[in-house]
């Protein structure tokens, strides 16, 4: 499960559409921050990194930089616009 931190509903609900062909998806507002639920395939393998491409892609064509999202309890940033074919990971203490 991964939880991705938005800055507010519309843009989640338009996240949630973009995902949900592939993974389970849910929208809550938690203290004011939208928050988008995407729940991996119970075995997992190989599809973290496609959800990650994904979601990189639509920050970048939305202009919004780069997003918070959680996994294992872990706060990482995800940012746009580079040019790997890989997500940027950075863990946020």
């Amino acid at each position: 499960m991964l939880v991705f931190e938005l800055p507010d509903l519309d843009l989640a609900t338009e996240l949630t559409k973009h995902l949900e062909d592939y993974w389970a998806c849910s929208i809550h507002e938690d203290l004011g921050v939208a928050v988008v639920t995407a729940f991996l395939a119970l075995d997992g393998d190989g599809d973290l990194a496609p959800l990650l491409r994904r979601v990189e892609a639509w920050v970048a064509a939305r202009s919004l930089g780069a997003i918070r999202y959680w996994l294992d309890c872990r706060a990482y940033i995800l940012e746009s616009g580079f040019t790997s074919d890989l997500p940027v990971f950075i863990q946020v203490r």
